[in-house]
């Protein structure tokens, strides 16, 4: 899942210094793999990615051009990711960033064993860097855990395989509640049912519409099609459902089961043609230093007391080192001293690329969210910072998307529109830059567009300060 997972390990918590482990990296053409397992095992676990990704063109093909950069981390086992992020109720998630998309699982003993893990969280940065446009959480929850069930072959995969009983249970069990599950908006409330049933009712109805039995291929994927098109519109899923169908309610719910008992239609199998693919890889080891920034990064989000430690023991190790300052103001608790901090790193180096996004996205955060008479000035100065980020890294997304507001809020529209069409070209799945855009749009009287954007950032934003910021755009049209 994005973030969460539906996992239940009960497992005793494992304090390890991550840091300490001697990390590796397979580097490929499209992710960069971590790890402190064994070479064969990381070097296999990366042939079996990049397999899967290649070949779920055939089910998810691309829609977007700039594709993102991807990091993978491996843990060792179970235990050791517990451990890490301080909880016991998930091995692995997908984070989606501006920066870098991160995917981080826990490993099997044998590599195979945590392929549908792997697979799993793969699948949620395939939505993210092949779709552009609004796949609902229980379309997107449902299709990976469809494809979480892929078994690589020598010459082919086969994907589709369930627990039928289970899955047969659970729709009778909320038969009641399925409407409710899928019209759910953010912030999704799992809370309201099973979060197990919730799961296993996403993935009936997601295989339903891939693997129909009644269905020729063909007319399942247009369906699909339909389906999603109509709630991107603002269609309700459930009537939606019924209505592409021509089912009632009731005929619905019998032939999901049936689809479900049907054992014979529920396999899909993939000619794997790895000709043209290029699997090469690159095997090194991180330095000291590399492995400190890399455990850092990683914990900041899942356990930030943990990250502190790392950093500042990396700081004692390099008391200079730009990157360990930086990373201090995520988990500094004192929100003045973080700025300061910020500052700091800057003045003493005015090129990093990092130093210069953070002090910008600090001195326009409070800005993005209610406009005071200093805006416009903070604004003009972040728009210098973000520019002398993207001389460098021309293809920072997050330096871009700050641009683009920082423009916008200006009073230069125009540029603000550019930069952050460029945004939006990297990352079409960002509610954030949606909606910004969107505002873009109705600035210089593109009114069609305008709603386009807007009305996506309304269905995927999360934060109800957001969604009510894309209202009050929308209402303006």
């Amino acid at each position: 899942m994005i973030g969460i997972c539906a996992w239940i390990v009960l497992c005793s918590f494992v304090h390890a210094n991550l840091e300490d482990e001697k990390w590796c990296r397979v580097k490929t053409e499209r992710f960069d793999l971590y790890g402190y397992v064994s070479k064969s095992n990381l070097q296999s676990l990366a042939d079996y990615l990049l397999t899967f990704d290649h070949l779920t063109n055939q089910l998810v093909s691309s829609r977007i051009s700039q594709i993102q950069e991807l990091r993978i981390v491996a843990f060792r086992t179970r235990k050791e990711f517990i451990g890490a992020f301080q909880q016991e109720n998930f091995i692995g998630f997908m984070h989606p960033s501006l920066r870098r998309h991160l995917i981080a699982f826990a490993m099997e003993n044998k590599v195979e064993s945590s392929l549908d893990l792997a697979f799993h969280e793969y699948a949620h940065y395939l939505t993210r860097s092949r779709i552009d446009d609004f796949v609902p959480l229980w379309y997107e929850e449902g299709f990976a855990q469809f494809l979480s069930t892929t078994k690589i072959r020598a010459n082919e995969a086969i994907v589709g395989e369930i627990p039928s009983r289970q899955l047969v249970r659970s729709v009778t069990k909320n038969a009641k509640n399925w409407r409710k599950i899928l019209n759910s908006t953010p912030p999704f409330d799992w809370k309201q049912h099973d979060i197990t049933d919730n799961y296993r009712m996403a993935w009936a109805i997601t295989h339903f519409l891939f693997r129909a039995s009644r269905f020729e291929a063909d007319e399942l994927e247009a369906k699909r099609e339909q389906i999603l098109s109509e709630v991107r519109l603002g269609g309700l899923p459930d009537d939606t459902i019924l209505r592409v169908f021509e089912l009632t309610e009731e005929e619905f719910l019998h032939e999901l089961v049936s689809h479900l008992k049907n054992k014979r239609s529920h396999l899909h199998r993939i000619e794997v043609d790895t000709t043209g693919l290029n699997m090469s890889v690159d095997y090194s080891c991180l330095s000291r230093t590399d492995a400190f920034l890399l455990t850092a990064e990683l914990l900041i989000q899942g356990n930030p007391n943990e990250a502190l430690r790392v950093i500042n023991a990396g700081l004692n190790r390099e008391p200079s080192n730009p990157e360990f300052s930086v990373l201090l103001t995520f988990v500094e608790s004192d929100v003045e001293n973080r700025f300061e901090e910020a500052r700091r790193v800057l003045i003493d180096h005015p090129m990093n690329v990092n130093a210069n996004i953070r002090v910008a996205d600090m001195l326009t955060f409070s800005c993005m969210q209610t406009d005071s008479e200093q805006c416009p000035e903070l604004y003009k100065s972040a728009a210098t910072l973000y520019l002398t980020a993207l001389e460098q890294e021309p293809y920072r997304v997050d330096a871009a998307f700050g641009l683009g507001i920082s423009y916008l809020k200006s009073d230069r529209a125009g540029d603000g529109l550019n930069y952050l069409r460029v945004a939006y070209h990297r990352a079409p799945w960002s509610p954030r830059i949606n909606l910004f855009l969107g505002e873009a749009f109705l600035r210089v009287g593109l009114n069609q567009s305008a709603f386009k954007h807007l009305h996506r950032a309304y269905l995927w934003e999360n934060d109800d300060l957001w969604r009510r910021k894309a209202a009050g755009f929308i209402e303006l049209l």
